[in-house]
Formats: structure tokens, sequence, C-alpha cells
């Protein structure tokens, strides 16, 4: 995203973003927490909030996150919703964020080829995902 992009997605002069890493003993807390913590954020007056699995099991996070993007909906929330999946998932988070209608993704590293937990190896082409 160009700074063009990312001033019209997040026009405050200094903006903000919060993470809910999905910390907490079971699925269902983490994503309880997660929404507290999302209720929290907004009030506050964050710009947005990163969903990000640091904590947890892809299977919460994607989980998660549908449930944290509707409820922000259903509740007119204006803050922004972003997802993270680590280790540098953005075959997988672009995909996703794309799907469930979030604004933004963010990427740990940026060019180049990568290994995946498998193994495996993979190329980041901002082509692929221009029109995501």
């Amino acid at each position: 995203m160009d700074r063009y992009k990312f001033k019209e997605l997040f026009p405050e002069k200094r903006p903000i973003i919060g993470m809910l890493h999905l910390t907490g003993d079971s699925e269902k807390e983490a994503i309880s927490r997660a929404k507290e913590e999302l209720l929290i954020y907004e009030r506050e007056g964050l710009s947005g909030a990163l969903i990000e699995n640091y904590h947890c099991s892809k299977g919460t996070l994607y989980k998660a996150v549908p449930e944290l993007a509707e409820m922000r909906d259903n509740n007119d929330l204006r803050i922004k919703l972003g997802v993270n999946i680590l280790p540098n998932r953005f075959d997988e988070s672009i995909p996703l964020a794309a799907e469930q209608g979030l604004e933004f993704v963010q990427l740990d590293y940026v060019a180049g080829r990568y290994l995946r937990e498998d193994g495996s190896e993979i190329t980041l082409d901002n082509n692929e995902y221009s029109e995501v």
C-alpha cells in the first residue's frame, strides 16, 4: 500500500493500530477477550485493530476474524480491521481479509522467497494480489 492509499484508509495525522493477539486459556476465551479489547479500542479512538495469531492456532484466528468483523459491522463501529497470519502467511491473510471485508493486512516482510512451516517455498508476487 503506498502512502497515499494508507492516508485514505487512515486519514488521522497519527493513526494508532492496536493488536488483538487472541490470548486465552481456550478458543472461546480468546475470542471473547478480543471482542472486549475491540470495544475498548473503539471507545479510546484507535484507528484500527490488527488480529494476529501470536498466542493461538490459525484455527482460532479463522474463527475469530469473521466474529470480530461481524461484531464491528453490526455495532456500527468505525474502527478498521486487519489481519496478520504468522509466520508471514500473506497467501492466507490477503484472501481472508478480502473475504471478510477487512481493510488491511500486515506482512512481516514484503519481498523475496520464503520457507513455509512445512519447508516448501513461497514467493511474494505483488501482482498476484493487486486485485484482491
